[in-house]
């Protein structure tokens, strides 16, 4: 069992979720409410990295454009404070967050996850409005995720 198959399995436990099994590639796909979707991948068994998709540009330019100004704003306003990183993937905005596999404690992997997922719903409460055409959102942090307990 590798040490991603370990801190995977701390992170669902932790959070009370059932354990995912890896797929194919060894990457685990956490499925949860409100569209809180996380897959926790390594590419070469030292990097952990969660990632989500977090919206499709829209097709017509000008809104697309929008969008990506907008979400570069918010990204510079919390590059300083939050270790979550948006990224442009093809023509879907994606959220990443690295984790060190070989010596990030099973605590430290489930902290991790809290935090991605506090920041997963909060660029998701952001971008959404401002995809389908109308003002962000912007502004406050939700009140938490609540499938992780806080410490």
């Amino acid at each position: 069992m590798s040490r991603l198959d370990d801190l995977a399995r701390h992170v669902a436990q932790a959070a009370g979720w059932a354990t995912p099994s890896p797929g194919g590639d060894g990457a685990y796909a956490f499925r949860l409410e409100g569209d809180l979707d996380v897959t926790l991948f390594s590419p070469d068994g030292r990097t952990g990295i969660m990632q989500a998709d977090l919206v499709r540009l829209p097709d017509d330019s000008r809104a697309a454009e929008t969008l990506l100004a907008d979400s570069a704003r918010h990204a510079l306003a919390r590059g300083r404070t939050r270790k979550s990183v948006i990224a442009l993937d093809g023509t879907m905005l994606v959220l990443h967050r690295q984790l060190n596999v070989d010596t990030a404690s099973p605590d430290e992997a489930t902290a991790a996850m809290r935090d991605f997922l506090n920041d997963l719903a909060w660029w998701k409460r952001t971008l959404v409005p401002s995809a389908q055409g109308s003002a962000p959102a912007g502004g406050a942090m939700p009140a938490g995720v609540p499938w992780i307990p806080i410490r």
